[in-house]
């Protein structure tokens, strides 16, 4: 019965990850907020199911993203980023706390790099000016610090609050 829930459970967050990510290729301006919500369902599968479920999960969720949608930016956005953090995120967190952050930050910006270089060598994007390289990866590496706090606040309140009352283990 166990494997039954995890399977259905999984099965739920993963074909409601692949309908918004369909939404967030439709309306472009709205991709990375998209991305950002749908890695939630990947954080919830690791609270209730732990990392080999969530990382299914996020499998199953590159693939059909990759298969199913018109526009594949999210779809990569979700791949460089947002389906894996929340797994890793709770290892780094075990870390000593500067450490944490410069695991944290590494492994975003080589994110933020490996998207980068997808989207103008295999897409063919137009690559930005330098200077607005850097203004970008600026911005980029404040946003991910908000979206860390973020993302540990809405744990929390989770964890502490709803989780129970949704009794889904």
């Amino acid at each position: 019965m166990k494997n039954t829930k995890k399977i259905a459970f999984g099965g739920i967050i993963s074909a409601l990850s692949v309908a918004i990510l369909v939404i967030a290729a439709y309306i472009e301006i709205l991709d990375i907020s998209l991305v950002v919500t749908v890695s939630l369902g990947i954080v919830f599968m690791e609270i209730e199911y732990g990392t080999g479920a969530s990382i299914s999960c996020f499998v199953a969720v590159s693939f059909l993203s990759l298969l199913l949608l018109p526009s594949k930016i999210p779809a990569i956005l979700y791949i460089c980023f947002g389906g894996w953090y929340p797994v890793v995120k709770k290892y780094a967190e075990r870390l000593p706390r500067l450490l944490e952050w410069v695991v944290k930050m590494v492994l975003f910006n080589g994110a933020l790099g490996a998207y980068g270089y997808v989207t103008i060598a295999v897409l063919g994007l137009v690559e930005p000016a330098a200077v607005l390289k850097i203004t970008l990866l600026i911005m980029a590496n404040v946003a991910f610090v908000v979206y860390d706090f973020a993302l540990t606040r809405l744990i929390t309140v989770y964890v502490r609050k709803i989780r129970n009352r949704l009794g889904i283990k």
